[in-house]
This record gives C-alpha cells, structure tokens and sequence, in this order.
C-alpha cells in the first residue's frame, strides 16, 4: 500500500443519456438521467482507494448541497478528505455531461465558478510524507509553483502529471514531472503522424520522464527516456456502457502500478485492463484487481 496524494478538481456530475446528440433549437426526450460525483483527481481517488492504496485528496469545495453529495461520495469510497479546502458562498464546479447511445461517445458542458487551489493551500499539506503526487494539468501558472516547490524540496517523491486537454504552456509543466500522462485528445492536438514523432516532440520537454499516451480504443503507449516505444492493446470485457471516467480509472491504474516500480509493460497492461473494465460498467465499484480476465484484446 502507497500513500498517494491527487491534487486537483473535484465536480458534480449531471449526466443525460440520449440516443442521439441534440440538435440546436429542438426538443427531446432523454433516455435516463444520472447525478454523481466527478472529476479527474476526485475519480481517480476512488479508483486507487478500490485497488488498497490510502489516498489523499487535495482539492477546493463550495458551501453548497452539492458539495455535500460530492464529499458523501468520496467519504464512502474510503478517500481522505482532509487536507481539502472549504470556500464559502461560492457553488460547485458542475459538468453537464450528455452521452449518445449510438456512438458511445460523451459531451461535456463544464460550469465553475469556485476559485482554484492556490500555491498556499498546497504548501501547508505535508506531501513530503506521501509516495506520489499526481497533478491534473490545469490552472497552469498555480500548478508549476506547486510543482517547483516540490522539486527544489528534493524530497524523493515521485511526481505524476496528467496532460488532459491543451492549454496555454501547460507544455511548460512537463519538465517537473517524472511520469506524464497525455490523452487522446491531447496527441491529437499536436498533429502528429504517429507515436513515434508525438513522443519525439514531447521529448523536447523532459528527457527524464516517463511518458505514457493513453489511445482509447487502440490501447496505451509509453516511452522510457532513450528507450523504444511500448505499447497495450485495450480490452474487451462486455458491452460497452459508460465511457465517462474510463481515463481517470487508466490514470488510477497507471499510477497506482507506478507507485510499485513495475516495467513500463506492465504499467500499461494494468492501466489498460483496468479502463477497459470500467467502460462496461456505470461508476467505479469493483475496480480493484488488476487480476482480471478479458475476454479478448480489441483488434483496431
């Protein structure tokens, strides 16, 4: 067991399933409608408390009911709470959240309001006590003091980095980060032809780190420093359901087998079992095993 700290955002989650994306200026009929907590760190908390580790969250809250089932939710799943910060007369950060059953695929309408974590409610938490930090890539300027603190404090703690979407010089945070974590939509962004240019671009930011870019449905793929490319494919366990979450449960994965010093290899197996798992499934309850058996890999 690791302790484990995730710094980041913590929202509510309103999600309304649809059989198809709405069009402008008409009226439907959704499907189904489910309320949950959610975001990046706050998901990936749950996921690495179900797999044994004791986790700490770091993240601001609102005054509101909201806020109440969000911390209900993580109390429940054995998340620690207590370094997390409590803003007063503000709301919760809301994503509204409409998924296409046809295509699988989920839109985010993201709404916030409450004021980001501050370098000084980071610097009173004692991370030098934990084995990881992970930090969702946001609030760019706050988020590379953090990061800089903890590398001049030459602690020994291992620094995880999700780069989720681009951002003004969120590039520039990459240099403190042991373990990055782009996504799909990130790789995209960069107009690369393939793994190998999209690793050899990010290369110009770190040539210690470890990289990892998660693909969806082609699998995950990772790069040691001066080391070829590895690569997983994704699972099939089912039918799929529910996409929403399935990259914080890879990034739960993944650091959770990080935090164990195990080969890149296994690294994105297990992150890749793990997503592919959740994708069948509405939420995260059971997701805490990498000793799973998938039915096949996914051929793409």
């Amino acid at each position: 067991m690791k302790k484990i700290l995730t710094i980041g955002n913590a929202t509510l989650d309103i999600i309304v399933a649809m059989d198809c994306y709405p069009v402008e200026d008409e009226k439907y009929r959704a499907l189904g409608q489910r309320i949950q907590r959610g975001g990046n760190a706050s998901n990936s908390s749950e996921v690495l408390a179900n797999l044994g580790h004791q986790v700490s969250l770091l993240v601001p809250f609102a005054d509101d009911d909201a806020s109440q089932t969000i911390q209900h939710s993580l109390q429940y799943a054995g998340v620690d709470m207590s370094y997390c910060v409590s803003h007063r007369d503000t709301i919760s950060p809301t994503s509204y959240i409409i998924t296409n059953e046809s295509s699988k695929t989920r839109t985010i309408i993201h709404s916030r309001e409450l004021a980001e974590l501050s370098v000084s409610e980071f610097n009173v938490v004692p991370w030098q006590d934990f084995d990881v930090l992970h930090f969702e890539g946001r609030n760019i300027a706050i988020v590379k003091q953090m990061l800089i603190n903890v590398q001049q404090a030459s602690s020994g703690v291992k620094v995880s980095l999700e780069i989720e979407k681009q951002r003004p010089d969120i590039e520039s945070l990459i240099q403190y980060a042991d373990l990055v974590v782009f996504s799909n939509s990130y790789f995209e962004s960069m107009n690369c032809v393939d793994m190998d240019a999209f690793f050899t671009k990010m290369r110009a930011y770190s040539n210690t780190a470890i990289f990892i870019c998660s693909r969806g449905s082609q699998g995950a793929y990772g790069q040691l420093p001066e080391v070829g490319i590895a690569h997983s494919p994704a699972f099939i366990f089912g039918e799929l359901l529910d996409t929403v979450g399935a990259g914080d449960t890879f990034n739960a994965g993944l650091i959770a087998s990080y935090s164990e010093d195990l080969p890149i290899e296994q690294m994105l197996k297990n992150a890749c079992l793990l997503a592919s798992k959740k994708v069948t499934q509405e939420g995260f309850l059971g997701l805490n095993s990498f000793d799973l058996e998938p039915l096949s890999e996914l051929s793409v």
